[in-house]
């Protein structure tokens, strides 16, 4: 079975021929554009220094919101434990497709007492926290509160919004089918430990944490700012934090690794509605901005993998191991309970899928705990 699941996890998928098309689409783009021309002055090169310097601040925010949120559903770990994780997660969002690091970050931490799937609720609410404040921050300048920034025609926001009411109205469609198969109950057992820790933002607890993301969202506007600076853009301080808005808006979405395509289109169209500026200077901005963002993160959260939790193969090996265990469960605890209720005439499929997830877990925590003992060398500090 563990065969079975390598093989299912190296075989192609259509979403890989996206990835492709997205990255050929950005290739050309900048292939259609006069040729950049990066910064050599001494001030262009310590306003890029002082961007990674703002970004890493930024990060470190994010991991105390993060640990406040863990805290928060009773799963206690140490602040340098939590921001390390953080950036082993940003690592494997930009070398993993579809935001692959929020995975790599459960599985790591799934050691804990906590069950994954409560710890990637933790995660999504970090996303709904982030969500929302940029949702804010993009109704300020509807609005006019943050400047005056050229915003997209009407022509866009009525597709978007017909395309909010068609899905709208699936998802409705899809509600009262589940409810006619008494299929609600069971999805929500199984998505309970996910949205959990979502529900508890709709608290003073929530709006504390919101404020927190506003104050990380204006760190990294001073990143878009520095950076715009540096490649000669000049955008402002509206101007930076409108171009982070929109693209970040466009990275919430799971992607291709890095967020190729939908992360560089989103920065290429704020950058010149709110610069003005010709192809040339916005592909500058756009190389400079990547790899302000991506490389100093990716090369911390790869040290910090490797060093503290034995690097990606053993991700992966954990990651197959939980999965073969969940169909093992699965299957045991629905014959037990099925077993059990002959006598009645029926299986009760909530027990079975209750007997199932307890047994998924214990499972999971005695396989993560004989990994432990048999392959963690001696605690190594970073």
């Amino acid at each position: 079975m563990a065969a079975d699941s390598r093989h299912k996890h190296s075989r192609l998928t259509p979403w890989h021929g996206l990835w492709v098309i997205a990255l050929g689409a950005v290739v050309y783009w900048i292939s259609q554009q006069s040729a950049p021309k990066f910064p050599t002055s001494a001030r262009a090169l310590t306003e890029l220094a002082a961007a990674v310097g703002i970004y890493l601040i930024a990060t470190l925010l994010r991991a105390e919101r993060w640990q406040r949120i863990l805290r928060h559903h009773d799963v206690r770990i140490a602040y340098t434990e939590a921001a390390g994780l953080v950036m082993v997660g940003y690592m494997g969002n930009n070398v993993l497709p579809a935001r692959g690091g929020e995975f790599l970050r459960a599985y790591l931490l799934g050691q804990k007492g906590a069950t994954k799937r409560s710890i990637l609720g933790t995660v999504i609410a970090e996303r709904a926290l982030d969500a929302a404040a940029l949702g804010l921050l993009f109704l300020a300048f509807t609005l006019g509160v943050l400047g005056n920034v050229k915003l997209p025609s009407n022509t866009p926001l009525i597709v978007a919004v017909a395309v909010v009411a068609f899905l709208l109205l699936v998802g409705l469609a899809i509600l009262r089918f589940a409810r006619s198969h008494h299929l609600v109950e069971r999805a929500w057992n199984f998505l309970r430990p996910f949205a959990t820790p979502a529900r508890a933002l709709l608290s003073l607890h929530g709006v504390v944490l919101l404020a927190v993301s506003l104050v990380i969202w204006g760190f990294e506007a001073g990143v878009y700012y520095m950076v715009s600076d540096a490649a000669g853009l000049g955008l402002g301080i509206s101007g930076a934090l409108y171009v982070m808005v929109l693209a970040n808006l466009f990275a919430l979405i799971p992607a291709a690794p890095g967020y190729v395509g939908t992360f560089d289109a989103a920065v290429v169209f704020a950058a010149k509605a709110a610069g003005n500026a010709t192809g040339g200077i916005v592909t500058t901005y756009l190389l400079l901005l990547r790899f302000v963002l991506f490389v100093p993160i990716t090369v911390l959260g790869a040290v910090v993998l490797f060093a503290r939790y034995g690097g990606i193969a053993r991700y992966r090996t954990a990651r197959a191991e939980a999965e073969e265990t969940e169909e093992e469960a699965l299957e045991e605890a629905v014959a037990a309970a099925s077993a059990s209720s002959s006598g009645n005439g029926a299986a009760p499929i909530a027990d079975a899928e209750r007997a199932a997830h307890s047994e998924r877990e214990r499972r999971d925590h005695e396989r993560e705990h004989e990994r432990d003992v048999r392959e963690t060398p001696a605690p190594t500090t970073v």
